[in-house]
């Protein structure tokens, strides 16, 4: 039996049936798709590490290459987010769906510009025309054809940002896409169902923009207010590019708006109510507030001890708030130590270090933030440690849920070497790599990752230069350096007083 589908009717269905599955021979469709398969996944070839971990790196792979997925027929007809059947001419670029942007946007769209740029610009310029040409504003979680208005904010943002910032597509184009989604006009969309634009252009944005902070009894309230801000911020950059300085202005004001939930008494951002007329009160005391009570009202799937770490767009600010850099190092060290069985629990915070949760996207880049302090050699203890507990080759390996590719995106990365703690800033941190070699197929040529002395002992990193260059400062580089031709090289060390110091900034 042969079975086609289409996202438009039966005729299209019958007419991807005649051109896909033309033979019953079952031994040769797999074999096709075994191929097909073997040459995505040979973007990356990795040298030495376990089996174990090479199962790992490969599967992980696979996962976060299966979406999004190329939703049309084989005439060029699809579906879009309105419902309006639409047809594809030769050249434009495909309709893809299942956009998870909350998840994906940290280490999946990111990894796609690093092993395939071009694939990663098709997905933007997808984004980009369901925007402005199609649904009228970014999807946030769409599935075969439907926006879910699945968790917060208008993450896409971050997506479009990266892209603008690595050089893949017009600022202005980008631009135009994502401010609709960040401005308050919920009556300049008829078009959406109102049920699905209230999450899209949820109240909760309204409150951001007027009043700074978003206030309790507005759900996830303190998480909002944080993405919103975070969203901005790629907003703002991408603003500049364009050299619209209006905009940036705008954006950029607005990106700390989220300071306001922070409360230097306590050391966590925290809810905020109206209060003697003063929106952004603080509603709980230093006696009665605990980092630890998981309140859907103001936290998103977590507590303050993981959105502490949400304030990516400015990560100087967010250690000057802390107390400096060894304000940020003890902050670091009281996550990692907390007390995993206290407080609130919810079905999305798993695979506890102390508090930190690599179960759930909010903490994926909170391990990286240690070389931005005097141990930095903590960012190899803690990855050595998710890597071998929370990424095993069993069916149920993997913590947390996949959360369409990026639990496994952030395996990826991370094992390559290093991480992007802020997508939008083409900025890469180092880590701990797995491999003793990996390389990766950049446009005509290769990019090598090294690491000498290389062993589960020696999990400590001595040194790292970047194309036959010192790293620049918290131990970082920037995207341009991935070309043909290029290499990353690591020296291991077994000896923690041997490890690489932060290199931080005067």
């Amino acid at each position: 039996m042969r079975v086609a589908i289409s996202p438009v009717n039966w005729h299209g269905a019958q007419k991807n049936l005649e051109a896909e599955a033309m033979t019953y021979d079952f031994a040769k469709v797999k074999d096709q798709a075994e191929y097909a398969w073997a040459e995505k996944l040979s973007k990356v070839k990795v040298e030495g590490g376990t089996d174990a971990e090479k199962t790992n790196f490969y599967t992980g792979l696979y996962h976060m290459m299966i979406a999004p997925i190329e939703f049309y027929d084989v005439d060029g007809k699809y579906v879009d987010m309105l419902g309006t059947v639409r047809t594809l001419e030769k050249g434009d670029t495909p309709n893809y769906s299942i956009y998870s942007t909350w998840d994906t946007f940290r280490a999946v769209h990111p990894l796609w510009t690093i092993i395939d740029p071009k694939q990663a610009t098709l997905y933007v310029k997808d984004l980009i025309r369901k925007s402005n040409d199609e649904f009228g504003m970014l999807p946030k979680w769409e599935g075969h054809g439907s926006e879910t208005g699945t968790m917060i904010g208008y993450p896409s943002t971050a997506i479009l940002g990266d892209a603008v910032t690595k050089g893949l597509v017009d600022a202005q184009t980008a631009l135009d896409a994502s401010v609709k989604s960040a401005r308050y006009r919920p009556h300049d969309f008829p078009q959406i169902n109102d049920g699905i634009l209230t999450s899209l252009m949820a109240g909760q944005l309204n409150y951001h923009v007027k009043e700074q902070c978003v206030r309790a009894p507005n759900w996830n309230s303190v998480s909002y207010s944080l993405e919103f801000s975070f969203y901005d911020w790629t907003i703002a950059e991408m603003a500049k590019a364009a050299g619209d300085m209006h905009t940036y202005d705008e954006f950029k004001a607005r990106s700390y708006n989220s300071l306001m939930h922070w409360d230097d008494s306590v050391g966590f951002f925290v809810p905020t109510e109206l209060k003697d007329g003063d929106p952004c009160a603080f509603k709980y005391s230093t006696e009665t507030f605990s980092p630890y009570k998981a309140d859907p009202l103001y936290f998103t799937e977590g507590n303050a001890w993981q959105w502490q770490w949400a304030f990516m767009q400015d990560l100087d600010k967010l250690t000057e708030i802390m107390g400096g850099t060894s304000g940020l190092n003890e902050k670091l060290n009281n996550l990692f130590t907390a007390d995993s069985d206290q407080g609130d629990q919810h079905q999305d915070m798993t695979g506890y270090i102390g508090q930190y949760i690599h179960g759930n996207e909010p903490s994926h880049h909170v391990i990286y933030l240690y070389q931005r302090t005097e141990e930095a050699y903590k960012t190899q203890e803690y990855l050595d440690q998710v890597y071998k507990t929370f990424y095993t080759p069993t069916p149920d390996g993997i913590i947390g849920n996949e959360d369409v590719g990026q639990m496994s995106a952030w395996y990826i990365m991370s094992a390559l070497g290093f991480y992007q703690i802020s997508p939008t800033d083409p900025t890469y941190t180092v880590g701990r790599p797995i491999f003793n070699k990996a390389t990766i197929h950049i446009g005509s040529g290769l990019f090598t990752v090294i690491a000498e002395n290389n062993s589960p002992e020696n999990m400590y990193v001595k040194s790292v230069t970047i194309n036959n260059k010192p790293l620049n400062t918290f131990n970082t580089f920037e995207h341009e350096e991935f070309k043909a031709g290029g290499e990353l090289r690591f020296v291991m060390t077994g000896d923690k007083s041997q490890a690489m110091k932060a290199n931080l900034a005067q």
